[in-house]
C-alpha cells in the first residue's frame, strides 16, 4: 500500500493530534488532504519523500510552527493551501518555483515577502491575507500571475511600478496595509482587473485616469 497510495483525503471530520510523520512513507501521493480537522502542532519538514505531490491542502486546522521548507523541493507540487491555521515564522524561499497556486492567507506569518515570491513562471493565485508580514511588496512579478491578495498585513513602502508586468492580474487587493505614495500609472496595464482593493492605507495623490480605462473593473 505504502507504493501504490496515490490519493489520500481526510478533510472534514474531526481528526486530532499531529500530521503523523507515518504519511510521508506514500511516497506515490499526488494529493494529500488533511483540511477541515483539529490537526495541531508543527507539520513534519519531510516533504521532499513526496516528489509525485501535486495538490496539498491543510486549511482549517490548528497547525503551527514554521512553513516546511521541504515544500520548496517538491517539483510536481503545484497547489499549497496551508490557509486558517497558526504558522508562524517567515515564507519559505523558492516555495513558488513549482507551485501555481499558494494560499497561506489567515496565519501569523512574520518578516519579509521573499523577493523572488511573485516571479516564476506560470505562477497564478498568491494569497497571504491576514497575517503580519512587513516590508516592501517585492518588484518582481510574473506576467502569469492572476491573483495577488496582500491584505490585512503591515507592508509599507509604494506600490511598485512594475505592478504593470502582470499583465493577467484580475484581482489585487492590498487593503488594511500601510502603504504610501501614489497609484503607480502602471496599474492600467492590468486591464484584465476585476477586482482592485487599495482601502484603508496611506495612499495620497492624484487617482490616475488609467484606472478609468481599466473596462472591466467590477470592485
Amino acid at each position: 500500500m505504502a507504493h501504490s497510495l496515490e490519493e489520500l483525503v481526510l478533510s472534514n471530520n474531526q481528526f486530532s493530534g499531529q500530521v503523523p510523520v507515518g504519511l510521508f512513507r506514500y511516497k506515490n501521493l499526488t494529493l494529500l488532504d488533511l483540511s477541515q480537522n483539529n490537526l495541531a502542532g508543527d507539520v513534519p519538514d519531510e516533504f521532499f519523500k513526496l516528489f509525485n505531490l501535486q495538490t496539498l491542502h491543510l486549511t482549517g486546522n490548528d497547525l503551527g510552527g514554521m512553513i516546511p521548507g521541504s515544500l520548496s523541493s517538491v517539483t510536481t507540487l503545484a497547489h499549497c493551501a496551508a490557509d486558517q491555521n497558526n504558522f508562524s515564522g517567515s515564507i519559505p524561499s523558492g516555495i513558488t518555483k513549482n507551485v501555481k497556486v499558494l494560499d497561506l492567507s489567515y496565519n501569523m506569518l512574520s518578516g519579509e515577502i521573499p523577493s523572488d515570491l511573485f516571479l516564476a513562471p506560470g505562477l497564478h493565485t498568491v494569497d497571504l491575507t491576514s497575517n503580519m508580514l512587513e516590508g516592501h511588496i517585492p518588484r518582481g512579478f510574473s506576467r502569469s500571475l492572476s491573483r495577488l491578495h496582500l491584505g490585512g498585513n503591515m507592508l509599507n513602502g509604494s506600490i511598485p511600478s512594475s505592478i504593470g508586468d502582470a499583465s493577467s492580474l484580475s484581482s489585487l487587493d492590498l487593503e488594511n496595509n500601510y502603504l504610501v505614495g501614489g497609484i503607480p500609472l502602471q496599474v492600467g496595464k492590468c486591464n484584465k482587473l476585476v477586482l482592485l482593493n487599495l482601502a484603508s492605507n496611506e495612499l495620497n495623490g492624484a487617482l490616475p485616469t488609467e484606472i478609468g480605462k481599466l473596462v472591466a473593473l467590477v470592485y
